[in-house]
């Protein structure tokens, strides 16, 4: 049974309420963001504190109010954006496979299984935030039989047509490496989403990077990723501040 998704359930409010068991079931949308601002910035303050070494604040449960604000103020947007673009621009889906990596706790995963791509599937190492994934896909989801939810091994990951890395590239030390990894598993004529949040410091983000061994700012690791992007894929689209930026692969 293909799986389908109740789209009118899935909105923030409720995706708040599954993954909080209804915590926040009475407390104003404004408000919940106010809220995980304010736990975000003081595990950002640990994160900081440990420099930039204490991975642990990935399985912190005040890390899922930092995903949280990022699928509400940013990957939502990316995936919808890209969907329309591939709809406007008579790119069959129902063709392609689908890949997302580091997927946080679900919640975009879902916008794309409710699209037509042939397969989705996904990976995400984070146990904690794989079990609020499952959580969500038992909330939202109804059937199964195109869905793989978690990929566990990298090595794993499969060629595909479409990768979405979204705000996900800045939480590697060396990026451009990441970047280069995960594009060779795109098949020809592969379509890669690419959303980037070097400019701001949460939790997992780093004040400096590195690559071939040269450190760098924020600001210039991101002019590389994506000077080293533009050489080897067509830039075919970029969104309100690249949000998304699709490449295809040459």
């Amino acid at each position: 049974m293909i799986p389908t998704l109740n789209e009118t359930k899935l909105t923030f409010k409720n995706i708040v309420n599954c993954v909080f068991d209804n915590k926040y079931k009475d407390v104003p949308t404004t408000q919940i963001l106010e809220i995980f601002h304010k736990n975000s910035n003081e595990l950002l303050k640990r994160w900081i504190d440990s420099k930039e070494t204490d991975f642990s604040v990935y399985s912190d449960k005040k890390y899922c109010d930092d995903l949280l604000i990022c699928y509400y103020y940013v990957s939502k947007g990316s995936i919808v954006g890209a969907l329309k673009w591939f709809e406007k621009n008579g790119v069959d889906i129902s063709k392609l496979t689908c890949f997302e990596d580091y997927n946080g706790l679900g919640a975009t995963t879902l916008h794309l299984i409710k699209s037509d791509f042939k397969t989705v599937c996904c990976f995400n190492d984070v146990k904690s935030q794989c079990a609020i994934a499952c959580k969500l896909n038992d909330e939202f989801l109804i059937g199964s039989g195109k869905f793989s939810l978690h990929i566990k091994h990298r090595k794993d990951i499969p060629k595909t047509d479409v990768i979405f890395t979204l705000e996900t590239v800045e939480h590697f030390k060396e990026p451009l490496k990441y970047i280069k990894e995960l594009t060779s598993k795109l098949n020809p004529n592969g379509y890669l989403i690419y959303g980037a949040g070097f400019k701001n410091m949460y939790p997992g983000h780093f004040t400096n990077y590195t690559c071939d061994g040269v450190e760098y700012s924020r600001a210039k690791i991101s002019r590389l990723c994506k000077k080293y992007l533009r050489e080897k894929f067509d830039l075919i689209y970029s969104g309100f501040n690249g949000k998304p930026t699709i490449y295809q692969l040459h």
